[in-house]
């Protein structure tokens, strides 16, 4: 199972590597644009973006974030695709010692890949086993290196998703910026136009009063003339 171990190997290097720290993901956190790090190393990172702690960028595409208030960086999700990729790892490390011979025929090591069944076989099992008979098999060399491409081309749609996900969101903050420019506009025309009607309501209360006040001088000078 020399391929397989290759195969774990190469998906613990490329998918499960915190960039940051170059170690495996510890509580992987995912930032709205889907890129994954440890949690602890997403706290020190967030410390050189902003002397608050306020915002965070993503160390892979730089796009900047805010810090949610209440939970700080473990408010952001946990990156489940990665922890389930650690998973499967992790369970294929630990068939991986007794997978490597067969439990039906001792001494034989598991060399052939059963297409029809989806399972490791031993050279006894494409030959004598009966529940085999007329199965198609290939080296599991070849069938590793299927698995290999599969997963890339499983990674390349993740990644379109991942892009289209990111798109989104960014469309949805930009309509949510929007919204709150064309409201803050709004208030700010209201406060505006109050101001204008009070000062021209005051203006109104001041010429009726120098109009009073004005007559009852006239009124005060006729009453003393008479």
């Amino acid at each position: 199972m020399a391929e397989a171990s290759s195969l774990t190997s190469t998906i613990d290097r490329h998918f499960l590597e915190c960039v940051i720290c170059s170690d495996t993901f510890n509580d992987p956190r995912a930032l709205p644009c889907m890129h994954p790090f440890c949690c602890e190393c997403l706290e020190r990172w967030a410390k050189s973006c902003s002397d608050d702690n306020s915002i965070v960028s993503c160390p892979l595409c730089k796009k900047i974030y805010r810090i949610p208030e209440e939970e700080g960086i473990k408010g952001f999700p946990v990156h489940f695709l990665v922890t389930n990729l650690q998973d499967t790892v992790y369970r294929a490390k630990q068939e991986k010692s007794s997978a490597d011979y067969c439990e039906n025929h001792e001494g034989k090591k598991r060399e052939y890949f059963c297409e029809n069944c989806g399972c490791a076989a031993c050279s006894d099992c494409c030959a004598l086993d009966p529940s085999h008979r007329g199965h198609s098999f290939i080296r599991l060399k070849q069938a590793s290196e299927r698995l290999s491409s599969s997963l890339e081309n499983i990674a390349r749609r993740v990644g379109n998703i991942e892009d289209k996900y990111t798109t989104a969101i960014q469309q949805t903050q930009q309509v949510k910026q929007n919204l709150d420019q064309d409201t803050d506009t709004k208030i700010q025309a209201i406060d505006e136009a109050r101001n204008e009607h009070m000062q021209q309501v005051d203006n109104l209360v001041r010429a009726y009063k120098h109009n009073a006040y004005s007559k009852k001088e006239q009124n005060v000078k006729t009453i003393g003339t008479d």
